[in-house]
C-alpha cells in the first residue's frame, strides 16, 4: 500500500499532563499498524506558541507547587463556555491553524485526546472547513469534566464502566455516540512474563517524585532505611540534583540500590523491572501500571480529575492510597506479607479487569463507524 492510498488520521493532543500525549501515541501506533497515515500535533503550539508555553508553565506550577490553585482552575475550566472561548484568542489562533491544516492535509478521521479541540472542530464544521468525522477520547476516569462531553463529537470514548454509567446518568448524552474503551496504552507496556512475587530482600520499586518535595524526601529515606536491599528507581523531573544532594547529606554515600533519573523514555522497561509503582494518580502512569500489571500505591492526588483515577483504583482493589511515610511502609509490609498474597491478588486483578487494549477497541469501533 502506498502512502497516497492510506487513510489519514489527525490526532489532536496537548501537553497539559502526560495522559493526553500518552493516549495519542498509543492511538497513533495502533492506527499506523493498520496502515493509516497518522499525524499527531497540538494546534495551540502552532497557532499561538507563546500563549501555549505560558499556559503549560502555569499548569506545571500548579500541579507541583499549588494544588489548591489547580483545584480552582479545574473548577473554572469545568464551567467555562468553551464554544464561545473557541472564537477568541488564544484559541482563535489554534482554530485558524487547524482550518489551514484541514484544507491542506484533508484527514479522513480526527481524534481529540484533549477536550477543548472538539469546540474548535465544531466551529470549523459550521463554516464547512471540517468534512471528516471526529471522536473524543476521554483520558480521565469517573470524575470527568464537562468540556469532554459538550462538543458535537461523532463519538465519545470513556475509559471504564464506572465512567460510562455516570456519564449516562448525569449528562443527557445520546448513548449511540458514547462508547466504552479503556485508556489507550502502547503495547510495549504489556508484560511478557509473570514476575516472581516480591520479598523484602528482592523488592524493586519505581517511585515518581510528584508529591510535595518534603514528603518525597521523607518517603525515600524511610524506604531506604526499612528495606536496605531495595532496588529503588526515582523519577524526579525537576528536582533530581536537589534530591541527590539532600540524600547525600543524610547518607554517607548513596545506597547501591538507589537510582535517581530526571526522565526516562523507557517507562515500559522501568515498569517491567519493578514490583510496585508509587506516585500520583495521573491517568498515563495509572493505566501504564495497569497494562504492566504493577500494583500501585498513590501517595498524592490532585483535586479534580485525579480524584476520579483514585476512585477507579479503589473500586478495582488494585492499589493503595497512602500519603505519609509511616503509612507507606505499613502498606508495603502489607503487600509483602503472607508470601505477597495481597500483591499477587492485585496483580491478578489488573490482568483480569478490562483496562488494556483500549487503542485497539477504539480503532475497531471507528473503522466500523466510518
Amino acid at each position: 500500500m502506498t502512502t497516497d492510498s492510506k487513510k489519514r488520521l489527525l490526532l489532536l493532543t496537548a501537553g497539559y499532563g502526560e495522559g493526553h500525549n500518552s493516549a495519542a501515541r498509543a492511538l497513533s501506533q495502533e492506527f499506523s499498524s493498520r496502515h493509516w497515515n497518522t499525524k499527531c500535533l497540538c494546534p495551540l503550539e502552532y497557532g499561538s506558541s507563546r500563549d501555549y508555553e505560558l499556559s503549560r508553565n502555569f499548569y506545571a506550577f500548579c500541579i507541583s507547587r499549588a494544588g489548591l490553585l489547580w483545584g480552582l482552575t479545574y473548577e473554572w475550566t469545568d464551567g467555562a463556555n468553551w464554544a464561545k472561548l473557541a472564537q477568541k484568542p488564544p484559541l482563535l489562533h489554534g482554530l485558524n491553524f487547524l482550518r489551514d491544516l484541514l484544507e491542506d492535509w484533508k484527514p479522513d478521521l480526527i481524534i481529540c485526546t484533549y477536550p477543548v479541540f472538539g469546540y474548535l472542530l465544531d466551529e470549523l464544521k459550521k463554516d464547512g472547513s471540517l468534512r471528516a468525522p471526529y471522536a473524543v477520547v476521554v483520558t480521565d476516569s469517573i470524575v470527568i469534566s464537562r468540556p469532554w462531553l459538550r462538543s458535537d463529537a461523532d463519538v465519545i470514548f470513556v475509559p471504564d464502566e464506572y465512567s460510562y454509567d455516570l456519564v449516562v446518568e448525569r449528562y443527557a448524552i445520546d448513548e449511540t455516540k458514547l462508547e466504552l474503551a479503556s485508556f489507550p496504552v502502547e503495547s510495549r507496556f504489556y508484560p511478557n512474563v509473570l514476575q516472581a512475587a516480591p520479598r523484602a530482600e528482592t523488592l524493586s520499586i519505581l517511585y515518581a517524585a510528584n508529591a510535595p518535595y518534603a514528603q518525597v524526601c521523607e518517603e525515600i529515606i524511610a524506604l531506604l532505611h526499612q528495606y536496605p536491599l531495595i532496588k529503588l528507581t526515582v523519577l524526579s523531573s525537576t528536582n533530581a540534583e536537589r534530591l541527590r544532594e539532600h540524600l547525600l547529606c543524610h547518607f554517607s554515600s548513596l545506597p547501591a540500590g538507589l537510582l535517581i533519573v530526571s526522565r526516562s523514555e523507557c517507562m515500559d522497561e522501568l515498569f517491567r523491572a519493578c514490583h510496585i509503582y508509587i506516585g500520583k494518580a495521573g491517568a498515563a502512569s495509572l493505566y501504564e501500571a495497569y497494562a504492566s500489571a504493577v500494583p500501585i500505591i498513590i501517595n498524592h492526588a490532585l483535586m479534580g480529575q485525579e480524584q476520579g483515577n483514585l476512585e477507579l483504583l479503589r473500586a478495582d482493589g488494585c492499589g493503595l492510597h497512602l500519603e505519609s511515610p509511616s503509612d507507606l511502609l505499613r502498606g508495603i509490609d502489607y503487600l509483602l506479607s503472607d508470601c505477597a498474597a495481597a500483591w499477587l491478588q492485585m496483580r491478578r486483578g489488573m490482568m483480569h479487569f478490562s483496562r488494556r487494549g483500549g487503542a485497539g477497541v477504539i480503532a475497531d469501533c471507528l473503522e466500523r463507524r466510518m
